[in-house]
């Protein structure tokens, strides 16, 4: 992990920023979805980790708070670290954690099974009697995943199977798929057996 170093610049946090972000790319280069967000608290900054290709299935594993010219790391005591050098050795130490390799194995567990995905009637999103909880093979969601938003996308779904969920239907049509937070507005669906093939745009 290369030290980003602060040079001239003037907006507070950045070369903290620049580690944290170097730390984001390094975990999805490990097959980790990860990402820095902004929290409700503009001084603070936390790192989402989810399964790979299902960026609403995660959650805030660190959160980091900016104190005049240091960061606060958040853990099971908080540390505050005055250098960006100072926070990559506490990043450095934080990833041999057993608990932390832990649940990067889960998570990479995660992202080889089928998502559990919602296809909706309703365009803008409001509940329908008819929505339907379907899956999505991982490959499908790493394909969708891969596409620009605004793209086109072409992909087979399967209804889950548990009480209540409602079959699959040819009509009415449906307007959305939403797995996992990689969202299609469905062009047209086909019903074919106990596959729905959706074709669609990518949206978000």
């Amino acid at each position: 992990m290369r030290i980003a170093e602060a040079g001239t610049d003037t907006e507070p946090g950045k070369p903290f920023r620049e580690v944290l972000e170097q730390f984001v790319n390094t975990l999805r280069k490990l097959g980790i979805g990860a990402r820095l967000d902004p929290l409700a608290d503009p001084r603070k900054l936390g790192v989402w980790l989810y399964p790979e290709h299902r960026p609403s299935r995660g959650s805030i594993m660190l959160t980091f708070f900016f104190e005049g010219d240091a960061i606060i790391a958040s853990g099971d005591s908080p540390t505050r670290l005055g250098e960006p050098e100072l926070l990559e050795a506490w990043l450095v130490e934080f990833v041999k954690k057993s608990a932390f390799i832990e649940s990067l194995a889960v998570l990479r567990e995660e992202a080889r099974q089928p998502v559990e995905a919602q296809l909706r009637v309703n365009a803008d999103g409001r509940g329908h009697a008819q929505d339907v909880i379907v899956t999505v093979s991982a490959c499908d969601q790493e394909a969708l995943d891969a596409l620009t938003i605004g793209a086109q996308a072409s992909l087979d779904v399967e209804r889950a199977e548990f009480p209540g969920n409602p079959q699959l239907m040819a009509q009415p049509a449906y307007a959305l798929l939403d797995s996992a937070g990689l969202v299609v507005r469905v062009v047209s669906s086909t019903l074919n057996g106990a596959k729905l093939t959706i074709q669609g745009t990518r949206v978000a």
